[in-house]
């Protein structure tokens, strides 16, 4: 099997994260494994932000240059993309007419710019992978593709070669809630690359009233939130969850 790892995010922790995907991948050495990723970066010493109901340690958020020399020697990448957080922002004010700006209550207001830089990572290494299978023109094809965070704290618990390649497999950490963990994410090629252009089609699913309603029939809200977006970017395509199983482990 070859499997590509699509990493995003801040590389907070990232020696912890480092040393469990590791230990997974030596569990399958019949399985060849590519890394992307696309990585925030900021100016020397200054600390990353970070979800406020997160107790992080505070010398983990702080960022050096270093770190990216190391993350390239650590996982050699087939592409990688990183970008100055300080440089890139989000006006929130362009959802506020939504449903899911209307939905995203307390705490989770104060998030939602955080939340915007997650899905913008997310759909930055999803175009590094679906460019590089452009590249390739068919020559090279995923059997998996896992999405995960540079500080992934427990890897999911399975054997890859067991799996159905047609699939998609998520963490059980809030099972029996439909919401998608983000932490660790295992689908096929064809729906890592449909499914996780979420920042690029945000207006597609932040006042779609047809999500929003199914979500509320499974205990759901549509709001500005990683796990939610996640999920009715799933929906938007495939209308109900068909085909997700849950693993132990994928969490932070």
């Amino acid at each position: 099997m070859r499997i590509a790892v699509a990493l995003y995010g801040q590389p907070r922790d990232y020696m912890k994260g480092y040393n469990n995907i590791m230990a997974f991948i030596n569990k399958h050495n019949d399985c060849t494994f590519d890394f992307f990723y696309h990585c925030w970066s900021l100016n020397e010493n200054q600390s990353y932000k970070h979800s406020p109901w997160r107790d992080i340690n505070k010398d983990s958020l702080i960022f050096r240059e270093e770190i990216l020399t190391h993350l390239q020697e650590l996982y050699n990448p087939i592409s990688c993309e990183i970008q100055n957080q300080n440089l890139i922002t989000f006006d929130e004010s362009l959802y506020k007419d939504t449903i899911a700006f209307n939905n995203t209550k307390g705490i989770r207001i104060s998030n939602i710019n955080n939340t915007l830089f997650q899905m913008y990572s997310q759909n930055k290494v999803r175009n590094l992978v679906d460019a590089y299978l452009t590249k390739m023109d068919n020559s090279v094809k995923y059997d998996f593709v896992i999405l995960t965070r540079y500080d992934v704290g427990v890897m999911p618990d399975i054997d890859l070669t067991a799996m159905d390649t047609s699939d998609t497999y998520v963490s059980d950490i809030v099972f029996p809630r439909k919401i998608i963990p983000q932490a660790c994410i295992i689908t096929s090629m064809k729906m890592f690359v449909e499914w996780f252009n979420i920042y690029d089609a945000l207006n597609d699913i932040l006042d779609n009233k047809d999500i929003a309603d199914y979500m509320s029939t499974l205990n759901e809200c549509l709001q500005i939130n990683p796990e939610e977006l996640v999920f009715a970017k799933y929906l938007f395509h495939y209308k109900i969850p068909v085909n997700i199983h849950y693993f132990n482990g994928g969490n932070l």
